[in-house]
This record gives C-alpha cells, structure tokens and sequence, in this order.
C-alpha cells in the first residue's frame, strides 16, 4: 500500500519522516513515495490479518509526531486442494438383499482449507460406474443406489470408485463371481484366465505325444533286437557240429 502525509508548516518543519511500529522486520516504509513493503510472503491459512502502527514525525524542534494504524487483510488464494475425509481408501458397506432404489449407501465428506468460493465442493463419481448403478449428490456428498441390487456389496475408495461384486451363488456356499452388466474389467480378466490355460493345455498335449511317440519306438526297438536274437538262435541249432 501506499500512505500520503501532510504538513500545513513550511522548510524544516514540514519534513516528514515515516517508520513502523513495533519494528517486526516484516513490513518497511519508503520515506520519499510513502511505500508499504513487505519482507515476507503471505499465506492466509498460516496468518489472514497483519496489524501495525505507522509515524510520521517532522524535523522541527521540538519534533511533532503522528500515528495511523494499519491493518492488512490477505485475501484468500485457491491453493489448497479438496481432501476427502470420509471414507477412507480401506472402508467398504454391505448392501443387504432387501436393500431398495434410492436408499442411502454412503456418505463422501470433504475438506479445503481455503474460504469463501475457492471452498465451496461440487461431488460428483469419477469413474467405476459406468452403468449409473449408484448416484452422489453434487452438493453434500449422499451416495444412493439407483438400481435394485441382490447379494452385492460395494467397495468404495478415495476416487469415489466403486465395485461391485457378488457375494452368494445360486444355493451353493461357495461365492460365485458373476459378471455384472457386461463388466469389462470381468471380461477383460476372463479372456486372459481363457488364453492361459489354452496355452497349459496345448503343451500338456504336445508333451503327451511326444511320450507316445518315445514309448512306440522304443517298443519297436525292443521286438526287432527280440527277433534278430531268435532267428541268431535258431540258426545255431542247425549248425553242423564238429
């Protein structure tokens, strides 16, 4: 800021000096332009208002003096981002089977240390739900269920990403995972679980027939070495002796 003072004497009387009280070090003042400046950088959320006292004093003698308070207020800078506080990355809720359309799953609270309107929060889902199975209130952060939901349960994290999945397959007591609308993360994980053990059956099978083709010959070798020892006997036996 800058300050003007005046002095209704003439020559020496009416030179004016300027200076702050108390003297902190944080703000200074030019004599000649009446200049306030600071040694420091602001920060609202560290400190939002600065008081001090300015005097002028003139060069006649006795010196005749003046004060003025100043008082700074520093505006707010949107330089904070929102944080969100509930829930956690870790929280999950259970969905019950009974559990009806437009009932309440949870909520989302946020903080931003700013003020004014760098604080004020809009809620929305980022991702995860691609087929508007769940709703957030854009102005206080009310999760509902949209769409009628059995043996589900919802998994929520910091994104405001939610899965769902199930918990209960037909009448076994084993969970049975279940595609959910066309999932694609689902089918994506499907394909691939698909390509592997295509590939651990092909190399089952090539192994088995090379065994096959191992155990054949070498059963062929073991007749012929049999024959060749028989037909070397029988030759024997008609030698004449001598």
């Amino acid at each position: 800021g800058m300050v003007t003072v005046t002095d209704a004497d003439k020559g020496e009387n009416a030179r004016v000096r300027l200076s702050v009280e108390p003297e902190s070090g944080e703000f200074v003042i030019q004599n000649g332009t009446g200049t306030i400046l600071s040694s420091i950088t602001f920060d609202r959320e560290h400190q939002s208002t600065y008081t001090f006292r300015l005097k002028a004093v003139d060069g006649g003698d006795p010196p005749r003096s003046s004060y003025v308070g100043v008082t700074i207020n520093v505006l707010d800078e949107n330089d904070n981002a929102p944080v969100i506080v509930i829930p956690s990355n870790i929280s999950y809720k259970y969905l019950t089977p009974q559990t009806h359309p437009g009932s309440q799953v949870n909520w989302v609270r946020a903080e931003d240390m700013d003020t004014g309107v760098n604080a004020e929060l809009l809620y929305s889902i980022a991702s995860g739900n691609p087929f508007e199975l769940f709703q957030i209130s854009p102005n206080n952060g009310e999760v509902t269920l949209e769409k009628a939901l059995v043996h589900f349960y919802i998994n929520e994290t910091l994104a405001n990403q939610t899965f769902v999945e199930t918990l209960l397959g037909h009448s076994q007591d084993t969970p049975l995972d279940i595609d959910i609308a066309g999932d694609p993360e689902y089918e994506r994980s499907k394909q691939r679980s698909n390509i592997i053990f295509g590939v651990i059956a092909g190399i089952v099978a090539v192994i088995l027939v090379i065994v096959v083709v191992v155990v054949i010959r070498y059963c062929r070798q073991k007749a012929k070495s049999g024959y060749q020892a028989g037909k070397k006997e029988t030759k024997d036996l008609y030698a004449p002796k001598q």
